[in-house]
């Protein structure tokens, strides 16, 4: 089983071209307030970075 890790503003212009680079070596949970596609066993949480409970649901289990 792989390290997941969380990725903010995954839909974001550096994100884009980030996430297919972490995926080669840990499995993702993507964060963003656009709508997100996953792949493979991408685990995709949308929503406002400013949101507390957003990221308290977005940060559980993560490293």
């Amino acid at each position: 089983m792989r390290e997941r890790i969380l990725v903010t503003g995954a839909a974001g212009r550096i994100g884009t071209h980030l996430v297919p680079l972490l995926r080669e070596h840990f499995a993702l949970r993507l964060l963003d307030i656009q709508p997100i596609t996953p792949e493979g066993d991408d685990e995709v949480v949308q929503g406002d970075i400013c949101d507390l409970a957003t990221m308290q649901k977005a940060c559980e289990g993560v490293t």
